[in-house]
């Protein structure tokens, strides 16, 4: 899957969930993207492919680690299992729309991937 690179000012501010806009940036490669994966220690997130980087080590060491959905945390640094984001919030981040600077048309993210 590619990860889309939006910033912060491509969203479009008609769309009133901007209070949400912050929750699906990567703290890591500072990107949007539905693949976020959650710590079940401290709840911090990050992207899927991030976190799965972050985890090479602890991977080499654990082998069935990732099998059992077990990352090392790009925050708290605890190997633990790492539960993917709620469903809801995956619906929410397909109603964030984003202005295009090219043709100025308005995009939801769902249909940009």
């Amino acid at each position: 899957m590619q990860k889309v690179r939006l910033q912060k000012e491509h969203f479009d501010k008609d769309t009133k969930l901007e209070t949400w806009i912050d929750y699906y940036e990567c703290p890591v490669c500072f990107g949007l993207n539905e693949e976020f994966l959650e710590c079940c220690k401290c709840t911090s997130r990050a992207c899927k492919s991030c976190i799965t980087d972050f985890s090479k080590g602890e991977h080499a060491k654990d082998p069935s680690a990732k099998a059992k959905g077990i990352y090392k945390c790009t925050i708290c640094c605890a190997a633990m299992p790492h539960k993917p984001m709620h469903r809801f919030l995956s619906k929410l981040l397909m109603e964030l729309k984003f202005r295009c600077d090219d043709c100025k048309k308005v995009y939801p993210y769902g249909s940009i991937k």
